[in-house]
């Protein structure tokens, strides 16, 4: 597991919403307030709608720091 701030997620030009992916096949797409609060979750598993995702996922690793790094800083 890795960690992104979102101001470097913004750097990157990476959208700005939360999600998991599992296996690279279902996506779990997380639903905040605007003040981050936590709505609840949508589970996708249609290709079209992961493909994407998939791709942010290994963008998103290029700039995101190891936990121990994170933890530290």
């Amino acid at each position: 597991m890795r960690y992104l701030r979102r101001e470097q997620a913004d750097t990157a030009g990476l959208p700005n919403h939360d999600c998991w992916l599992f296996d690279s096949r279902l996506l779990v797409l997380m639903r905040f307030t605007n003040d981050d609060r936590f709505l609840g979750a949508e589970i996708l598993d249609d290709p079209s709608q992961v493909v994407r995702p998939n791709y942010w996922r290994d963008a998103a690793w290029h700039y995101a720091t190891r936990r121990n790094q994170f933890a530290a800083g």
